[in-house]
């Protein structure tokens, strides 16, 4: 695996310089000894923050630090980066007011939902990233669980498996997907392996099945802890988290893991659903959907140009890379769901998003 910072950030400025030109010199880039230089436009500068979907902490970071390493006058500090589920992360802008450069989630619908039209317009998205049944290499069952009995392994008694909370993160519901969509395909019933783990209750929302005792409800952040103290057996999170904490996994295939972009998963997918409570504070029925990071700039960013360059950086082909390092599969050229409204620094990088998509937004 190709280890973060092994290249120079030449690579980053190549790719800068690359889009300076196919903008008809937005910034201006021009090299001088190896370096970006301006020579009109505006240089970005200046404090970055941003509020992302928690499996982005292991990407987000390294992008800022060779952001802030190609531009001495940016400041990328891991204190103005915030990472938490992705509907909270909305909250954040939408009911506390806050402002950010950069908004990242991980379910395209978000920020059209309940970021349009008053916090954003545009939203692009760079990357998908299957679910998947994690454990601890300590795990007991380590070594017997695999793709083809790790749905009887985990409804054994005494088994306790982790989900996030589907009303603050998309973990939570998607989480709840894969059990009605490996309910279907395994078993020909939704509910099959959904009624052991989650009840219905009364205003709609799936909460644990105190009966069974095999669910804990816990952030995704905390999953490693959880998972390498005992405490739960698996927890359902994203590959990438897996990767990123050394975790071992469970592929639960193509049909079930929500990782595929191929417009027959993408069907089967749709075919189950749950009730959150959405950042608005409303009942929200969510359909099953592939996993797929998208991020926008909020009209309220204090530092917009900073911001582009930010993204620029996500989408170069360096970015790339990186996003392939911890297991995210990247989306090139990125999806948009409004070229026109987007800044011109990143239309090179972006394509009008598939209808399939559009459908569900």
């Amino acid at each position: 695996m190709r280890q973060f910072g092994r290249r120079s950030t030449a690579i980053y400025v190549m790719a800068a310089l690359a889009v300076g030109v196919i903008v008809g010199g937005y910034a201006g880039l021009v090299l001088s000894r190896g370096q970006p230089r301006e020579t009109s436009g505006n240089t970005p500068s200046g404090q970055l923050t941003l509020v992302a979907a928690g499996t982005l902490v292991t990407l987000l970071p390294h992008v800022a630090v060779q952001l802030e390493a190609a531009y001495p006058e940016v400041q990328a500090s891991n204190s103005t980066e915030e990472y938490m589920g992705s509907l909270d992360a909305v909250r954040e802008i939408t009911s506390l007011n806050r402002s950010f450069d950069v908004l990242a989630t991980v379910d395209p619908r978000q920020i059209p939902e309940y970021m349009y039209p008053h916090y954003a317009s545009w939203e692009i998205c760079f990357a998908s990233n299957p679910m998947a049944l994690v454990y601890s290499p300590a795990n007991r069952f380590a070594g017997q669980i695999n793709s083809t009995n790790w749905m009887n392994v985990i409804v054994e008694k005494g088994v306790v498996v982790g989900a996030a909370n589907a009303s603050t993160d998309p973990n939570g519901y998607n989480a709840i997907f894969v059990l009605e969509l490996a309910g279907i395909k395994l078993f020909g019933n939704e509910d099959k392996l959904l009624d052991h783990f989650y009840v219905n209750g009364s205003d709609g929302i799936e909460r644990p099945n105190v009966s069974s005792g095999s669910l804990r409800i816990s952030p995704e952040t905390s999953a490693d802890a959880l998972l390498q103290s005992g405490a739960v057996d698996f927890y359902f999170t994203y590959v990438s988290y897996a990767i990123a904490n050394h975790l071992d996994y469970v592929n639960l295939g193509p049909w079930i893991n929500l990782g595929e972009l191929n417009n027959t998963y993408w069907d089967f997918y749709r075919q189950v659903h749950t009730n959150i409570i959405g950042p608005n504070g409303q009942l929200t029925a969510v359909t099953g959907a592939p996993v797929v990071y998208c991020a926008t700039i909020p009209k309220n960013s204090p530092n917009p140009t900073l911001s582009e360059y930010f993204l620029m950086f996500l989408l170069s082909p360096e970015g790339v890379l990186d996003m392939e390092d911890i297991g995210l599969t990247p989306i090139t050229p990125a999806f948009t769901d409004n070229l026109s409204a987007m800044p011109p620094l990143l239309k090179p990088f972006a394509t009008a998003m598939p209808n399939q998509m559009l459908q569900d937004l």
